[in-house]
């Protein structure tokens, strides 16, 4: 090779790597693995995104914590943020990642202070970004620079840059910390399934670690975190895991007028194995672990970078084959001195990079592999100087499910056996099981696959459908799914259930047909005894008279035949309650200082006892509910307010509510009109000295009952020791009358007055006055007949009132009433 610049890349043969979807000024970031919960690609969101952080004490606007230089502090008990921080504020730490992974992890503490920035910038190719400069301990400052590679690892990497700008060296303590995931964000924190020393617990002498929720809490990931290399120069002092981990470095050196980085790294996998993996990697700053460090890797601290002018590896993986495939791993190899660079792979993974030379790519073959497992391979790359850089990848060996190559029988017949072997593959010679997913009553497959079934004469049908599903040991599952066409019996479809109010009827309609076309016929168990002798026809009427509901359990029975075959089934029906019903409807207006009454008419039509009520709070003032009466007496406030609405409820003891909505509109009372007089007319004169005065009825505007009122006197004042008055006279069937108790003095007096008015009980018409003249009786006219009283009228054919009575009926003839001259005026 010539010398120069070397960069050396081969392409996964299953295709390009996936663009990250990402959104880098929410400071949302995704990897290019795939998320198998969500099928989505793991995803990392800082800060909780839109420029949101955490900070704490007063003295956050000045970078650091609440503390200031960290006099006085309790080093056991380092601060914690006091809110939300919002605009432009970050602290560089993980507020989500893909299932509830990293809520809150990656927080950085140098001398004790949480270390925020009111800055940030996008770097790395909108990959990550960078903070600005957070000042500590007098000349010393820190730069967090976050970084989340769009290919080559599902893992986050904080690149923590501490610089001294004082003339004398220093020292810094710094403490990463955070939760590293809850099952569904609030299940218990994830637990430690392994570390680089290959336990479930970590100290000081691990530089990595993976954790997992138990079993049972789904979508959650196999997460990872790595805070060191074996040989690194700093190693952490301090590990705690309780509910967060804390990993803390005591004493990190800083030159004067120098810098020292370190690095901390997040995981994130579908499984611990692949989570471990990378971590291990990671650990050895391979794969995309040293991306974008060039200006840190001189100055790490807690990880030992590349040995100095050795090539630089990386893997383009993740790399993932099903049992019994190949696929050709690759990575991409850099020498930035321009040697050239010999390459050889460890496939076997015997230790010995001896089975293949010369190329960045190789074929991994899972031929004789059943999975789920993995085949690790390494690659060592060295240059012409002797720089040697070794790299191990581990690529996972997919279960694949078992095939079905058989096709079933898709006919049977009513009681005669219907069998289907099924015949299934396994590439790797797993032991498959059966099972019926979906399937007819009686259909059984048996450890061999033998699908087996004798059709009874059910009414199943036409269409039956199946489902088979066959498992291999690994959990690869398949299935096959087909339909029978069934003939034979009557195919019954009863339907229902059926519901039906109590008290009420259903019509009960199955869907029946015969596969041959033979015809049918349907007899019904209606009663429950047994017997198909209560209807016959493809329909029936079932009854839930004196069934109280809500009940279940009714079933009907059908018994349907086509000659050859019968068939049995049953209906079911479940009734339920039903709430009372109103049959009345209530007065839409109410008069002020009326009474107003509602009689409600409510049934239940299952018979169950109910109670009736009113809302209070919409009831007006002075309504009462009586049982099923409801009273009440508008007044002037009530006149303002115009219109009453409110809900009647009527409550079953099952629970049924009926309910009817009143609009009552309140008005003031309107007076009757004032009746015409019929008698005495004022034409005629009088012959009587006790004439029966007849009114015509008048209709009440409110509809109110009307009585009417009387006076008779010689005196226009009203007021003579003669006056005669009816008080209130109930109103009669066409007209209404009344007769003086007493004969009036026409000895004395021949000209007599009538006032007349009417009352609804709260109001009275105009009060209007007539005359009318008396004259003897005339000794040429004829005796009046019994029929005839003293107005000259047949009142008893006609049917007025009288009441209160004032005596016996008077005589004369109507003609000669006829002949009174009436003199008509107001009263005022």
């Amino acid at each position: 090779m010539r010398r120069g610049a070397f960069f050396a890349m081969f392409v996964l043969v299953a295709g390009a790597v996936a663009q990250a979807d990402d959104m880098p000024e929410e400071r949302h970031f995704e990897t290019d693995g795939t998320y198998e919960v969500d099928d989505a690609h793991f995803h990392w969101q800082f800060d909780g995104g839109g420029g949101i952080g955490w900070a704490e004490g007063e003295d956050a606007d000045a970078g650091g914590g609440g503390q200031g230089e960290g006099e006085g502090v309790d080093p056991d008990e380092p601060d914690e943020p006091d809110g939300p921080i919002e605009g432009g504020w970050t602290c560089g730490q993980l507020s989500a990642g893909s299932g509830g992974a990293f809520p809150g992890f990656g927080t950085l503490q140098a001398q004790w202070d949480q270390v925020c920035s009111s800055d940030w910038e996008l770097a790395f190719g909108d990959r990550g970004f960078v903070m600005d400069p957070v000042p500590i301990d007098g000349s010393a400052t820190v730069t967090r620079q976050i970084f989340v590679p769009a290919a080559g690892g599902d893992f986050a990497r904080w690149a923590d840059r501490i610089e001294n700008a004082a003339a004398e060296d220093s020292t810094v303590r710094i403490t990463y910390s955070g939760a590293i995931g809850w099952g569904n964000f609030f299940e218990q924190s994830a637990r430690i399934v392994d570390s680089s020393s290959g336990d479930d617990e970590i100290g000081t002498d691990d530089d990595w670690a993976v954790f997992d929720p138990d079993d049972d809490a789904e979508g959650v990931p196999a997460t990872a975190v790595v805070w060191q290399s074996e040989d690194a120069p700093v190693r952490a002092t301090r590990i705690d895991y309780e509910w967060e981990l804390e990993i803390t470095f005591g004493e990190v050196p800083v030159p004067a007028g120098g810098r020292a980085s370190l690095l901390l790294f997040a995981v994130q996998a579908n499984t611990r194995a692949e989570a471990a993996s990378l971590a291990a990697e990671l650990a050895e700053l391979g794969g995309a672990a040293a991306d974008e460090l060039d200006d840190d890797m001189d100055s790490l601290a807690n990880f030992s970078p590349t040995e100095p002018g050795a090539p630089r590896v990386r893997w383009n993986g993740p790399f993932t084959v099903a049992e019994g495939g190949e696929v050709v791993v690759s990575a991409t190899a850099e020498d930035l001195e321009g040697e050239e660079m010999t390459i050889d792979w460890d496939l076997d993974d015997d230790g010995s990079f001896d089975d293949l030379s010369g190329a960045l790519s190789a074929p991994v073959s899972a031929a004789d592999r059943d999975g789920p497992s993995s085949v690790r391979l390494g690659l060592r790359v060295a240059d012409e100087s002797g720089h040697v850089t070794e790299r191990h990848a581990t690529v996972t060996v997919r279960n694949v499910e078992p095939v079905i190559v058989s096709a079933p029988a898709t006919t049977a017949r009513t009681g005669e056996a219907y069998s289907y072997p099924i015949v299934a593959t396994d590439y790797a010679g797993d032991v498959l099981a059966y099972e019926v997913d979906e399937g007819p009553s009686g259909l059984t497959v048996g450890e061999d696959g033998v699908v087996s079934w004798t059709p009874a004469a059910d009414g199943l049908g036409p269409d039956v459908p199946v489902t088979i599903v066959v498992r291999d040991d690994d959990g690869g599952v398949t299935e096959q799914s087909w339909t029978i066409s069934l003939a034979g019996a009557p195919h019954v479809q009863p339907g229902g259930p059926y519901t039906v109010d109590e008290g009420r009827e259903v019509l009960l309609a199955p869907v029946v047909s015969d596969p041959e076309g033979s015809a049918v016929t349907l007899r019904w168990d209606l009663d429950g005894d047994g017997a198909y002798d209560d209807a016959a026809g493809l329909t029936a009427t079932w009854s839930a008279a004196g069934i109280d509901g809500p009940a279940e359990g009714f079933r009907v029975g059908v018994e349907v035949t086509d000659g050859e075959f019968e068939v049995r089934t049953a209906i079911p029906v479940r009734v339920r309650n039903a709430a009372p019903e109103f049959l009345s409807t209530a007065p839409s207006a109410a008069v002020v200082e009326r009474e107003w009454v509602y009689e409600m008419q409510i049934v239940d039509p299952g018979g169950d006892e109910f109670t009736v009520e009113i809302d209070e709070d919409e009831a007006p003032t002075g309504m009462v509910l009586e049982g099923h009466t409801l009273r009440w007496t508008p007044g002037a406030v009530d006149l303002e307010t115009g219109t009453v609405e409110l809900t009647i409820t009527a409550r079953d003891e099952d629970g049924g509510r009926g309910q009817q909505d009143l609009s009552v509109t309140v008005r003031e009372n309107a007076a009757p009109p004032t009746p015409a007089i019929k008698f005495p007319d004022g034409i005629q004169p009088v012959r009587v000295d006790r004439p029966t005065a007849i009114l015509e009825n008048v209709d009440d505007p409110d509809g109110d009952p009307v009585e009417y009122h009387l006076q008779i006197d010689w005196n226009t004042c009203f007021c003579s020791p003669d006056l005669q008055e009816s008080g209130a006279i109930a109103e009669g069937d066409l007209v209404t009358q009344w007769t003086p108790p007493l004969a009036l003095p026409v000895a004395e007096h021949t000209t007599y007055y009538v006032r007349r008015w009417a009352s609804d009980g709260l109001s009275e018409s105009e009060r209007l006055d007539s005359l009318f003249e008396y004259a003897p009786p005339d000794p040429d006219d004829p005796p009046p007949s019994e029929e005839t009283d003293r107005a000259g009228c047949a009142c008893s054919a006609v049917g007025v009132s009288t009441r209160p009575a004032g005596g016996p009926s008077g005589s004369g003839s109507l003609a000669a009433l006829l002949g009174l001259a009436l003199v008509a005026r107001r009263h005022r």
